[in-house]
């Protein structure tokens, strides 16, 4: 995942470099474009596979909680309350993946 970044961004240093960025100013904006489309795809993908992953842990955490409620309220009741920052965070994810 990480590397796929890395090797765009050196793609973007090597275009930069060979001084494309002032003999050609308008396929610079057309390359940064595209990379930064390239980037916000990626984003996007990965959002969705985090809130996928996440609903998967909140809805264990929130089993265990019901398991455990009678011999363990307390802890149930701090699992529970983790389920609901759990579920606010994966919102925030949503959002932040619906404005891509």
């Amino acid at each position: 995942m990480f590397a796929h970044l890395f090797i765009e961004i050196r793609e973007i240093h090597e275009v930069f470099s060979a001084g494309i960025n002032i003999c050609f100013p308008s396929m610079r904006k057309l390359i940064c474009r595209k990379l930064l489309c390239g980037f916000m795809e990626k984003l996007k993908h990965l959002l969705e596979h985090w809130i996928e992953h996440s609903k998967e842990h909140t809805k264990k955490y929130e089993e265990w909680a019901e398991k455990i409620r009678d011999e363990r309220p307390d802890v149930a009741d701090l699992l529970m309350r983790a389920v609901e920052k759990f579920i606010e965070g994966e919102k925030l994810l949503e959002e932040a993946m619906n404005k891509l």
